[in-house]
């Protein structure tokens, strides 16, 4: 439904975003990256385990002896899975050193040119059924990735398999510390395989093993779930919103210009409009002074550039995290307070408050028109009189309904809109969401037990359970009757309770 929010003081933004934070978008043990490379490192270590005699002794353990048990074992495998078991044991190696690929990568050539003297690096051709072994200039740039690929291809040449691999080893563990530190690893993993706490063991060292690319990663998290929110809308990827970063004004990263890409640009490419709504995502879980920082001071850059390209762009903030909560207050202060911030929205608050956005350019989502048919019971013309009377256009109305269409969410039978199945769940919940807001009131401090609060009114925003059930029921039409029985309105609750998007007391 139509929802107009107040226009806040900083003061109550800054307050909002306090109540409605999310600090972390997950732990890094819980990423499919951890479980990934925490089973790649494990089977590396029994693979090696097995021609070792579970690491027994320091003595036997030498860069030769590891190259010769990894070669030993792969060479029973198929070249993608002894491409898969070298990469664990290249990070097992990493763990063990503390060394990264994104060095080690560069200095590896360097390695190979100057201490052992090679002028070339051997490749694995395959044409025509034949396999070729030839000689390539040495790379500048010589990754674990790459090292595990051509030790894996280099099947049918022994002696070649064995020196690459040999001294990618000995080049990562060159000091006699490494090498102690790999065996003492290697005892007490399989020492505590005896008690099954082996897997215990190497979290922790596989957590700050992939630290830094979880992060990277992660930074698409947010951006990942607005985009499900988008969908959940009836909204189309690509054309009403965009799935990847938008640079006005140049290319990402020019030097010249030091502006950000746009994260969404909405709409997009929907026929009959212009981009119109520009969100720049920043999700920070720590202090990442240097990166925030420099990209406040960008914003100003990106917006002056975007102003002169789109006519009445509106500039909406997607911010998050313990981040802006703590050390990086000052500067969501600085965004908050820049003229031209029409609002901001957070992971929680987007569902309303991003909508909200929508609805002041007159962009009409499926989501809204799902709610207009339930409320009205599915009559077009009653449907389209309250939407024009909302203020949204005729040719709007029109452009939405047809897309409802194509897109399968509607169905047009004389003169009756019915909503596909699948969409009225969605947009129940919405719904309900939706009259909780236009019924909302500010609340009293002491009265918020029993409460219901939402985002994007100011601070104790909300009504009272019982609201719920005597007002907010009767005005949903179809979903009002849906609710009336078996205590679906109860689950509604908890569901969007569960979402964040309401703050149940």
């Amino acid at each position: 439904m139509r929802i107009e929010l107040p226009r806040l003081s900083l003061q109550d933004q800054l307050l909002e975003f306090d109540d409605w934070v999310t600090p972390s978008l997950g732990e890094i043990r819980d990423t499919d990256k951890f479980e990934t490379e925490r089973k790649s490192i494990c089977r590396a270590l029994d693979a090696l385990g097995s021609h070792t005699n579970d690491f027994v002794s320091l003595d036997e353990t030498s860069p030769t002896t590891i190259a010769e048990s990894v070669v030993a074992y792969v060479s029973a495998q198929h070249e993608a899975l002894a491409e898969e078991l070298l990469l664990g044991v290249f990070s097992l190696l990493f763990v063990v050193t503390g060394k990264s690929d994104n060095n080690c990568k560069c200095q590896f050539p360097v390695y190979l040119r100057d201490v052992l003297r090679w002028e070339s690096f051997p490749r694995v051709e395959k044409k025509e059924g034949s396999v070729l072994l030839k000689e390539v200039c040495l790379p500048r740039v010589i990754s674990d990735s790459l090292v595990a690929k051509t030790v894996a291809s280099l099947s049918g040449h022994k002696n070649e398999r064995m020196a690459l691999l040999s001294r990618y080893i000995e080049f990562l563990l060159n000091e006699e510390v490494y090498l102690k530190s790999f065996w003492a690893l290697g005892y007490a993993y399989f020492k505590l395989k005896q008690e099954n706490a082996h897997e215990e063991f190497l979290a922790p060292l596989v957590v700050f093993r992939i630290r830094g690319s979880v992060s990277a990663s992660g930074g698409h998290n947010p951006e990942n779930l607005l985009r499900a929110r988008l969908e959940e809308w009836g909204l189309s990827s690509e054309y009403d919103f965009n799935a990847n970063d938008v640079v006005v004004g140049g290319r990402k990263g020019d030097r010249k210009t030091k502006t950000r890409a746009y994260d969404f640009v909405l709409p997009y490419k929907t026929e009959g409009w212009e981009p119109r709504i520009f969100v720049q995502c920043q999700f920070y879980a720590g202090d990442s002074g240097s990166v925030s920082h420099k990209n406040v001071d960008q914003i100003r850059t990106s917006r002056d550039l975007t102003k002169k390209k789109f006519n009445k762009p509106l500039f909406v903030e997607y911010m998050d995290g313990a981040g802006y909560f703590a050390s990086l207050n000052g500067d969501l202060k600085r965004i908050l307070q820049m003229r031209d911030t029409h609002s901001f929205f957070q992971v929680r608050t987007s569902v309303l408050k991003l909508r909200a956005a929508l609805q002041d350019i007159g962009f009409l989502t499926p989501l809204e028109v799902a709610h207009y048919w339930s409320v009205f019971e599915g009559s077009i013309p009653v449907i389209k009189e309250h939407l024009l009377r909302d203020g949204y256009l005729g040719c709007e109305i029109e452009r939405a309904l047809s897309e409802g269409v194509r897109r399968g969410i509607f169905e047009i039978r004389e003169n009756k809109l019915e909503v596909g199945e699948s969409f009225k769940v969605t947009s129940r919940r919405y719904l309900l969401l939706d009259l909780i807001a236009l019924a909302g009131k500010r609340l009293d401090v002491k009265d918020l037990r029993g409460t219901i609060l939402v985002p994007g009114f100011g601070e104790r925003f909300g009504v009272s359970l019982s609201e719920v059930v005597d007002n907010i029921l009767p005005q949903a039409g179809a979903f009002g009757a849906d609710w009336s029985s078996d205590g679906l309105v109860l689950r509604d609750i908890e569901f969007i309770a569960k979402m964040g998007w309401i703050d149940q007391r």
